[in-house]
C-alpha cells in the first residue's frame, strides 16, 4: 500500500538512497565534532587545572620562606580549602583525570598553608620570660 510510513523506512535503508548518503556522512561530521569538542575540552580543563593549582604556589612559597600567615583570612582559606576538597571529590566521582590532578596538587598546597597558619598564628609557643 503506497504512503505508509514503512514504505518509507524501506526506501530510507537503501544505501544508495540520497538521503541515507546525507545521514551517514552527517553521523562521521558529527562524531568529528564530538571528537574535537571533547578534546578541546580537556585542554581547558588542563589549562585551567594549572592556573588554580598554579595560584596556590606562590602564597606557599612565601608562608614558607617568612613563616607569617597573619595576613591570610582563615574564614575564606577554609572555605576556598573546602571548595577545592569537593572539587576533588567531584573529580573521583565523574573519573576526570584534569579535575583530580589539580585539585590533589592545590588540597596539599592549601594544607600545607592551613597548617602553617594553625601553627604560627594560633598555638604559638610561649616565650620563655628573659
Amino acid at each position: 500500500m503506497r504512503g505508509k510510513i514503512t514504505d518509507f523506512q524501506l526506501s530510507f535503508k537503501i544505501k544508495n538512497f540520497v538521503i541515507w548518503r546525507l545521514v551517514r556522512n552527517f553521523d562521521e561530521y558529527l562524531k568529528f565534532f564530538y571528537v574535537g569538542f571533547k578534546l578541546t575540552g580537556d585542554l581547558i580543563g588542563y589549562i585551567a587545572a594549572f592556573c588554580t593549582t598554579i595560584a596556590y604556589v606562590p602564597q606557599a612559597i612565601k608562608v614558607y620562606k617568612t613563616k607569617r600567615t597573619n595576613d591570610i583570612s582563615i574564614g575564606t582559606f577554609l572555605l576556598l580549602s573546602t571548595g577545592v576538597a569537593l572539587w576533588l571529590v567531584y573529580g573521583i566521582i565523574i573519573v576526570s583525570f584534569p579535575i583530580i590532578a589539580a585539585n590533589a596538587v592545590t588540597f596539599i598546597l592549601s594544607l600545607y598553608i592551613f597548617i602553617m597558619k594553625m601553627k604560627l598564628d594560633f598555638f604559638k609557643p610561649a616565650k620563655a620570660a628573659e
